[in-house]
This record gives C-alpha cells, structure tokens and sequence, in this order.
C-alpha cells in the first residue's frame, strides 16, 4: 500500500466481482453521514488483474458514499494478482468477525453517547450492559452473565437529571447517564 490515501472520484472505482459479504448500505451511509469518511477504502491498481479499481476493501463503505452523492472517496491502494485480491476481499470480511468484545470496555464506551451513527441500538447497549460482568470469549472460560436490571428515568433538564442521578448513586446503584 502507498502512503497516505488518495481522493479518488467514485467513478473511477467498482465493486470487487463477487463479493460474499452483504453489508447494511444503509446504515454505513447513516454512519458516513453524522461522522464522515474515517477509514480510507482499499482498491486494486490492477496492473495484475486487469481490473484497475476495483475495490477491495469498503465495498460497502463505496456504495454508501454513492448513495450519499459523494463525488470522491478516500483510497488506499494495493498492486496485486487476482488471488492476493481475493484474499484481501475475503481476509477484510471474515476477520473482524472472529474478535469478540471485551463487555465492560464495550458498556463504557457507550456510555452516555447517541449510538446512531454507529450502528449500535439502545436494545444492542441492553444485552452489553447485561453481558458487562462476563468472562471474555478468549479467555478459554466459558461466558458468565451477570443479571442487570435496567430503569430510564426522563428528566426535565440536565440540573434534575444530575440530581435524580446523584440520588441513585448515593444509594449504591451504578449508573449511567445518557444523553436524549
């Protein structure tokens, strides 16, 4: 890969030929929308293919940015044969599915945010909030759960939600503010 990432016009770039990954567009364009281009999308110059621009890495990052009638998308480039290419594609697919999470860190870095343009809903913080006190995955234990029991409170104002949370603390419950 070059250096620094080039803008390229979306025009210039097309989709890797048979691509296994079905993404949500819809939500990455919701997410490009509220917090921009963060992560360059790869593409193949295709010297050795004969498939210059061809994405891939981002395919789904690129149709977002389509739908979003954005005229230039930041790439990374990469030279390489059609079996390297596929292995890129399906490298960039699979791996970040075999992580898992650590809950607590997970739970703490929701903390109080507007999860929608992450991709994460309240109902997805629920089950982290629940899942907060468990083993991690590649701990080589198996995964404990640690009942929590989750209440919203609505507030007028941000002076009646400091003091209904201080009240809740003072009486030894964890809690969390969030933003509406």
């Amino acid at each position: 890969m070059s250096g620094e990432p080039d803008l390229v016009p979306v025009g210039d770039l097309v989709p890797a030929v048979g691509n296994p990954r079905k993404g949500d567009v819809a939500a990455i364009a919701k997410s490009l929308a509220a917090l921009g281009q963060y992560r360059p999308i790869v593409a193949n110059r295709g010297t050795e293919t004969g498939r210059p621009g061809e994405i891939l890495a981002g395919n789904h990052t690129y149709l977002a940015a389509c739908r979003l009638g954005w005229e230039e998308i930041r790439v990374s480039w990469v030279d390489v044969d059609d079996e390297k290419a596929r292995q890129i594609m399906l490298a960039d697919n699979r791996l970040g599915e075999m992580g898992t999470y650590d809950w607590q860190n997970l739970a703490d870095a929701m903390d109080g945010l507007d999860l929608t343009p992450t991709g994460w809903t309240f109902e997805d913080m629920e089950k982290v909030e629940a899942k907060a006190g468990g083993t991690p995955y590649d701990s080589g234990e198996s995964e404990t759960f640690v009942p929590r029991f989750l209440v919203v409170v609505e507030c007028a104002n941000e002076e009646e939600q400091a003091e209904v949370y201080q009240h809740i603390k003072e009486r030894g419950h964890e809690c969390h503010p969030l933003k509406s």
